[in-house]
């Protein structure tokens, strides 16, 4: 029973490092929102911000979904998700992200 248990830790380890990774690569990729996101938890009073271009500051990964904070909104604003924007500059990330720990 403990191999199985030492089993399921390696491979949550391994999960965790695919996805610290995931996070590191996409820190400082400049993208461009294609949802009607607007920046509001609930509601549409405010236009939609389809079409502006940002960075992504920091990045959360689960098995669920991927969350995105860009250089563009305020403080508080809920997350945008990963499917609601366009990556612009694929191969041109940062390096200092990338090679971070």
């Amino acid at each position: 029973m403990s191999r199985i248990i030492k089993q399921v830790r390696e491979a949550q380890e391994e999960i965790k490092a695919i996805q610290r990774r995931i996070v590191r690569q996409l820190k400082g990729r400049r993208v461009r929102i294609i949802s009607k996101y607007n920046g509001q938890p609930y509601g549409s009073s405010r236009k939609p911000w389809t079409g502006r271009e940002g960075i992504i500051e920091q990045a959360s990964l689960d098995e669920y979904d991927c969350l995105l904070w860009l250089d563009i909104m305020q403080w508080g604003q809920p997350a945008i998700e990963l499917n609601e924007v366009v990556i612009l500059d694929e191969d041109v990330a940062d390096d200092k992200n990338r090679n971070a720990d």
